[in-house]
């Protein structure tokens, strides 16, 4: 039996969240998106470095998984934006904000500007690229009748960007 999907670790634990993250954004190590660099990367530990910071060897710029995305500057933890992208990803129907408010257990002006956010990046997302699948239906005037099943989610990383 496989485990309920809010029970994964991702979703619950801050550090989860954030290496779930970084397998999704850079999937053949760290680059730096300061200077696009993907050698001389290290990670750097130690009680005078917060979770999950990385330095750059080229320009000795500090990142994290975060740069340059909605996250970035975000006070809302790591694992609530990733279950919450997640939940607006998978449902078809869309989730209110509302329900993230009591799904996450934030504010509602928090879930608000979260479901914002979410939106504006799936929207903006889709805007830049063709989609995944091509209609399907009966061509009409107007354009594709009974176009089908929505096409498939797209990779989760698109939606942090």
């Amino acid at each position: 039996m496989e485990k309920a999907i809010h029970t994964l670790p991702r979703f619950s634990n801050e550090d989860a969240a954030r290496q779930y993250l970084e397998t999704l954004r850079w999937p053949n190590g760290a680059v730096c998106p300061h200077c696009s660099r993907a050698d001389r990367q290290s990670k750097l530990h130690g009680k005078s470095h917060r979770a999950g910071l990385y330095s750059c060897g080229h320009c000795r710029g500090q990142y994290t998984v975060t740069v340059g995305t909605e996250l970035q500057r975000s006070k809302v933890g790591l694992h609530k934006w990733v279950y919450g992208t997640h939940l607006m990803c998978a449902s078809t129907r869309g989730v209110s904000a509302k329900q993230l408010e009591r799904v996450l257990g934030v504010a509602y002006k928090t879930a608000w500007c979260m479901a914002r956010s979410i939106r504006e990046a799936r929207s903006s997302d889709s805007a830049r690229k063709p989609p995944a699948e091509p209609a399907v239906g009966r061509k009409t005037k107007l354009g594709f009748l009974n176009a089908g099943v929505p096409a498939p989610l797209s990779d989760f990383n698109r939606a942090l960007r």
